[in-house]
């Protein structure tokens, strides 16, 4: 069952540091751009590399192509001002304003930055064209990449598009946004395996929608099975939020646990991004 606190009580990082001994993986789901819940993470990020300095940070708001941003301004080859101007030219759409203090924080403590999602212009491929239209020779995440969804992910994900997109209609369209939505889900999963894989000392700490992560669907099943089929065990910590004011399920969802932990927290309109 999971724990649920209320901000500004945060969830106990003495203990999350014991844990991720064997886990080696924090997956801390987000409602995008909320002050109250960067604190949480930047609390998440100190705390951890207090533990392991071999840390790295993997987010949902960069995607794969843009890695070369990150790693020109963690060397100090570009400023946050040029990585700005640089990525508000792309598709991707989050405030780096917000979320350049996540950049500034692992910089500061010399902590590598992952970005981990494949590019939204495949996703939206997917929406028009179905899975096959990520294969090619350009390809950068073919579609036998892909670990599919199940009933209950369904479920969840169309009572999200219930509450935040009313008038969607089900169907076709409903069937491949929730086919763009595991894609996505597939592919943070899989470069977070690889970046686990590739250094058994190595934790991770990673950023995304609350969308992609809770109830254990998502990137938390899908990363267990991309290191399953590589012989590695893990079973990743999960933080999620909900304002006060919101009901803990979605309509019609009847699984108990969310997250290990659920933090509650005032809302604070700012700028607005894709969920």
């Amino acid at each position: 069952m999971h724990r649920i606190l209320t901000y500004p009580e945060i969830p106990d990082f003495s203990e999350i540091r014991e844990k991720m001994k064997d886990s080696r993986l924090l997956i801390i789901g987000e409602d995008h751009v909320q002050p109250s819940l960067l604190t949480l993470q930047l609390q998440a990020i100190e705390n951890l590399h207090q533990a392991n300095a071999n840390l790295v940070l993997a987010l949902e708001m960069f995607n794969t192509e843009q890695q070369h941003l990150l790693d020109d301004f963690m060397d100090d080859h570009i400023t946050m001002d040029v990585l700005k101007q640089k990525y508000d030219t792309s598709s991707e759409g989050f405030p780096l304003e917000h979320y350049g203090k996540l950049l500034e924080k692992a910089k500061k403590l010399r902590i590598p930055v992952k970005g981990v999602i494949i590019p939204r212009v495949y996703a939206a491929k997917v929406v028009r064209d179905g899975l096959d239209s990520l294969n090619g020779p350009e390809s950068i995440f073919p579609s036998d990449l892909v670990v599919m969804g199940h009933e209950k992910h369904k479920e969840y994900f169309e009572a999200l598009i219930r509450q935040s997109s009313p008038m969607m209609s089900s169907g076709l369209s409903l069937d491949r946004f929730f086919l763009a939505q595991i894609v996505k889900d597939s592919s943070m999963a899989y470069n977070i395996s690889r970046i686990l894989l590739q250094n058994p000392e190595v934790w991770v700490i990673a950023i995304m929608g609350k969308g992609h992560m809770e109830y254990g669907y998502g990137v938390p099943e899908r990363t267990k099975e991309y290191l399953r089929r590589e012989g590695m065990t893990i079973e990743p910590i999960t933080i999620s939020v909900r304002e006060k004011n919101e009901s803990l399920h979605p309509p019609g969802i009847v699984e108990e646990k969310i997250a290990d932990y659920v933090v509650l927290y005032e809302k604070h309109q700012e700028v607005e991004t894709e969920p």
